[in-house]
């Protein structure tokens, strides 16, 4: 049942993401930068302070260059860079219990924080917002998936209780200093720079 419903939802986020992509004009300059910003975000995962079991750490906000191409190019294109970047991710390692738990936490969680850019990116408000809304997405998709998936490394603790201090401070720390670089970041002038 759980296979199911995990299946449901990322099936909706795949129809949803067809329907961004379906309309996207692909040229040279911005597939390199998508391709730039992929690459960027692998780099920035192998960067890890914190190394925990099941493939798990804290990383040098790896989801920043997905939310960054999102923000010049639209969320088709930022949630093709995150697709790009979970391709490289389990190239290098991963953990795989089941083909939904496989498919949520390495393709759909990098490709879901492309909606950062929904939220708008003319102030630094709207750009907080909108990075804070999909670092909160993500932990949420890994909270769950943690909590269903992994329970058996929970022993006698809640799986839920477990997942929330597994994910959330990794999430938490991620997420501050993912939003901090973007927040810091001039992405009006890069848009600008990049779309001449």
């Amino acid at each position: 049942m759980l296979d199911v419903v995990g299946g449901i939802v990322f099936a909706v986020f795949i129809g949803f993401y067809i329907y961004k992509i379906r309309k996207e004009t692909w040229d040279i300059k911005k597939i390199v930068v998508m391709a730039l910003c992929a690459a960027l975000s692998f780099a920035l995962s192998m960067i890890t302070f914190i190394r925990l079991p099941q493939d798990g750490g804290v990383s040098l906000a790896p989801m920043m260059p997905i939310m960054l191409a999102a923000y010049i190019y639209g969320a088709g294109a930022g949630m093709t860079t995150g697709l790009v970047y979970g391709l490289l991710k389990i190239m290098n390692s991963m953990y795989i219990l089941t083909p939904v738990q496989f498919l949520l936490e390495y393709i759909m969680s990098p490709m879901i924080v492309a909606i950062a850019c929904l939220f708008g990116k003319d102030t630094k408000i709207k750009i907080l917002l909108g990075s804070a809304i999909a670092q909160f997405l993500r932990f949420l998709l890994h909270f769950i998936v943690g909590a269903t998936y992994f329970k058996e490394y929970a022993g006698t603790e809640n799986p839920w209780i477990y997942s929330f201090f597994y994910n959330g401070p990794v999430s938490l720390v991620e997420g501050i200093i993912t939003c901090a670089i973007l927040v810091a970041l001039p992405i009006p002038l890069i848009i600008k720079q990049l779309k001449k």
